[in-house]
């Protein structure tokens, strides 16, 4: 009896069926290289999307230092609020907030101090928002509740460093030489020779209080708030908290060289009015563009855009820990200005005034 044979599209049926759904090696490989080229392709515009996301909530930040410092004036006859009031003397209050000295350092004499509060700053009963309520007791007074600066989300995930000495302003600087004080056309004297060039007004009064509101003449083109932030003590590519929006030139008034001690203060040039822009004395840049390139800036009328491209010096600068002199490339760190070179984003005057490179007088 001859056995029974299964007729081929039988058989051609079951070796197909055993083969489904099996995958060689080369089209694994063809698969992963096809996910890898597809993630590569939605990796950046999924970075470009939560920049953008953290754009928006920085613009907001800024926002609410505009409304805080616009009741600040409304309360305190259209004066803005300074910057560092008493930057020349104690040196313990910013705009963002005040710190205290709890000790001295037994081995070096040096004064210990707290961080900058937020809390004790003079915007903090105008800032509703962010509150947190202190229980520890290691700033302000425990179990009181405390307002905030919000941080600039992209400062905080990409830039900031450990050790801020300005820590408090959430990354953003204020246009310290003309609105948060006289600085531009009030001179500074750190020498002991102010007998033979006295100021107009005492150098407490230079800092003691901001501009007034009214003597902003465009303040849909003047800086009130920008992102801000400065290469920390030793210049050792990290940046740390900076609460000043520095301009792009010192004035007559506060004209200063790194050469000159003790800290490198000329005495105003009688042939020009104090508030003329020296271009011939470059200021350290503190415009952080960390928005892809772009710094976020609050003018005095409340408006917020992106400012770009940068552009940056590289100055002479002192190392904190060596006391050696050194250069610094800032725009290594993000860090110089837009627009025109002469002060114009921020001076309150914005065609009278004189833009002249002073010449330095001689070392005293």
């Amino acid at each position: 009896m001859r056995s029974q044979r299964l007729p081929r599209r039988a058989v051609s049926s079951c070796s197909s069926a055993s083969g489904a759904g099996a995958f060689t090696l080369l089209e694994m490989l063809v698969v992963i290289g096809i996910i890898g080229i597809l993630a590569g392709l939605l990796l950046p515009a999924l970075t470009a999307a939560r920049e953008r996301g953290r754009e928006a909530m920085c613009n907001s930040n800024l926002r609410q230092l505009f409304m805080a410092t616009e009741m600040y004036c409304n309360h305190f006859d259209e004066y803005y609020l300074a910057a560092a009031r008493d930057i020349n003397t104690t040196n313990l209050e910013r705009w963002h907030g005040i710190r205290q000295q709890t000790g001295t350092d037994p081995a070096t004499g040096a004064p210990i101090y707290t961080p900058f509060d937020p809390s004790l700053s003079k915007l903090a009963p105008y800032l509703y928002v962010n509150t947190v309520v202190n229980t520890t007791g290691t700033t302000g007074n425990a179990g009181t509740t405390e307002a905030q600066i919000k941080q600039c989300p992209t400062f905080a995930s990409k830039w900031l460093g450990a050790g801020a000495y300005e820590i408090g302003c959430g990354g953003y600087g204020m246009n310290h030489l003309y609105i948060g004080s006289h600085e531009y056309r009030t001179p500074i004297y750190y020498t002991s020779d102010v007998a033979s060039a006295p100021s107009t007004f005492d150098d407490l009064i230079t800092v003691e209080s901001g501009s007034n509101r009214h003597e902003v003449r465009v303040p849909d083109q003047t800086v009130l708030f920008a992102d801000a932030a400065a290469p920390d003590g030793n210049y050792s590519g990290k940046l740390i908290e900076y609460s000043f929006a520095e301009p792009n030139y010192f004035t007559n008034a506060g004209r200063w060289d790194p050469a000159l001690p003790p800290y490198g203060d000329f005495h105003p040039d009688p042939n020009y009015p104090l508030d003329t822009v020296d271009l011939a004395h470059s200021d350290n840049p503190s415009l952080h563009f960390r928005h892809t390139g772009n710094a976020n800036v609050i003018w005095c009328d409340g408006h917020v855009t992106s400012e770009g491209p940068l552009y940056s010096r590289t100055l002479p600068v002192t190392i904190f820990s060596t006391g050696m002199q050194a250069s610094a490339d800032y725009s290594t760190y993000w860090l110089g200005w837009f627009g025109a070179d002469d002060n114009s984003a921020f001076r309150l005057e914005k065609n009278t005034v004189q833009c002249v490179q002073i010449p330095v007088p001689p070392a005293e």
